[in-house]
């Protein structure tokens, strides 16, 4: 039985590559992970055949054992591609999920064009849209101006501070998003708070010594 098994395997990858061969390709790629923690990048061919008609054939799932860095993700997906003997000039573009370790392996590593999944693109914005609507309505419930959330930049001078300020002015719709769609994950104690307080109140004198300093009088 697993001779027959292994000799379909072959037979199959035989033809697949022989149907690829001279083809100009677009990729698409993604990462996942086993109910056993076990991850694996998987990586799909498309092209229009001579009909016209949109083939798509998934090359390989291959378990990826080692840390899942770009030039990791990279050595992964080229050593799929040597399988099936596909030169990288015949690929013509790759889609990936927006993760930036994949980006990088397939922009940088192998120099080929990434375009962003539509699907996963869409879904990102639906939901930071649906984050900012459901923060702002609690704002207004409470009187407080609508404002957004500060991201934290460590090329942006005082941006951990001025991230810090903004959370604390707005705890109480922070809080009362969190609740409301229960993420308690992010829930913080009434300690953590105090905590934050006290990190911006040590904060404040860098941001004052920085306005100073870059002030031209």
């Amino acid at each position: 039985m697993n001779s027959k098994i292994t000799k379909l395997y072959d037979t199959t990858k035989g033809g697949i590559r022989e149907m690829l061969h001279g083809e100009k390709l677009s990729l698409t790629t993604d990462g996942w992970s086993s109910l056993a923690t076990e991850s694996y990048v998987t990586v799909t061919a498309h092209f229009i055949d001579e009909d016209w008609e949109m083939r798509n054939v998934t090359l390989d799932t291959s378990e990826l054992q080692t840390a899942h860095t770009a030039a990791n993700v990279f050595t992964c997906i080229s050593n799929i591609l040597r399988e099936y003997h596909i030169e990288h000039e015949s690929v013509l573009a790759i889609t990936t999920d927006n993760v930036t370790n994949y980006v990088n392996a397939v922009e940088r590593h192998l120099g080929i064009t990434d375009i962003p999944c539509m699907a996963h693109t869409i879904n990102l914005a639906a939901r930071k849209g649906l984050a900012h609507y459901l923060l702002e309505a609690k704002q207004k419930l409470l009187g407080l101006k609508p404002v957004q959330l500060i991201n934290d930049c460590p090329t942006r001078w005082n941006s951990t501070y001025d991230m810090i300020c903004r959370a604390a002015d707005q705890q109480a719709p922070v809080a009362a998003v969190i609740i409301e769609k229960k993420l308690s994950r992010l829930k913080l104690s009434s300690v953590e708070w105090t905590l934050m307080e006290k990190v911006k109140d040590a904060l404040k004198p860098f941001k004052v010594a920085t306005q100073a300093l870059s002030t031209e009088n």
